[in-house]
């Protein structure tokens, strides 16, 4: 239709881009300024670094391909919860409440499960953001419909403890209605403990579709699908590592959650290669001199 106006564009790839720097660099002075704040966590800062730059170069490059535009919105999503956190921190546990700007950051806060909501559909959409066919739809419909539940009911918590005026946060800017849901909000926390299976479970599932689809294809296709597989398996089990132990208490379990955080940072990377074809045809020697090493 002549006159309309396309989003999807060069253009609004470099702004976003610009944005999240923009808010990115926001989070500095916010952090200083917070002396109850328990700081950011630098292994998450190696996950958003990738997925916004990543996210910026494919949708710069290939604008019409979504999953450059999940990628960069994965990034932009955590970036916002940081700054969100970081806000609340200040204005709730430090200032009782009463800082211009301090509703807007607690409804921001859970841009987090937006975020990892991103991460899961940038590996179940590669390489170009086309829904599944036949048998393998099954993997994005549980997953979707989950995550919507789960990513309204985190804003839905946040509405209702702003309306309430009931915003209690930790010393790291998260919401405890979202940490501890109780009463009208306990449902949330069944939905939760139900969505991380299913996301592994889509992990799983849509690395077994690539392997599939890797015994069929040659060429430069095979090649993709080998970046994808492995990106796609250091992200399915660095995810599940990070939420079974980035929470321990014991210390050699923690580092693994720290790692497996790290891990998710492969995804992002490796599909750029394989969407971008930027030295595609290394990945044989990159995954033998990956087992070389760990033999």
């Amino acid at each position: 239709m002549k006159g309309r106006i396309r989003l999807a564009t060069p253009t609004m790839a470099i702004a976003l881009g610009v944005l999240l720097v923009v808010l990115m660099v926001l989070g500095i002075p916010l952090s200083r300024a917070s002396t109850s704040s328990s700081g950011g966590n630098l292994s998450t800062v190696f996950v958003i670094v990738p997925f916004a730059l990543v996210g910026v170069v494919v949708a710069y490059r290939q604008p019409r391909n979504a999953v450059g535009w999940i990628l960069l919105a994965a990034g932009l999503f955590f970036v916002l919860d940081g700054d969100a956190s970081l806000y609340t921190v200040l204005d709730y546990r430090e200032h009782g409440g009463h800082l211009l700007f301090g509703p807007i950051a607690v409804l921001l806060q859970p841009s987090w499960a937006p975020a990892i909501v991103c991460m899961v559909l940038a590996l179940l959409l590669f390489p170009d953001a086309r829904l599944p066919l036949g048998r393998w739809r099954w993997i994005l419909w549980p997953f979707v419909g989950v995550s919507a539940l789960w990513v309204l009911g985190a804003f839905g918590i946040a509405a209702n403890a702003i309306v309430t005026h009931s915003v209690h946060v930790t010393p790291s800017g998260d919401l405890i209605s979202i940490g501890h849901p109780t009463g009208a909000a306990a449902w949330w926390g069944v939905v939760q403990n139900v969505f991380f299976p299913v996301v592994f479970l889509s992990g799983l599932g849509s690395i077994a579709k690539q392997i599939v689809s890797y015994r069929r294809s040659v060429g430069e296709r095979r090649q993709q699908l080998k970046w994808l597989l492995a990106g796609g398996t250091l992200f399915t089990f660095g995810g599940f590592f990070t939420v079974v132990w980035s929470s321990a208490s014991s210390p050699a379990e923690h580092a693994i959650g720290n790692l497996g955080t790290i891990g998710l940072a492969a995804l992002p990377v490796f599909i750029g290669i394989g969407i971008l074809k930027y030295r595609l045809f290394e990945i044989d020697r990159l995954i033998s001199r990956t087992l070389s090493y760990a033999i």
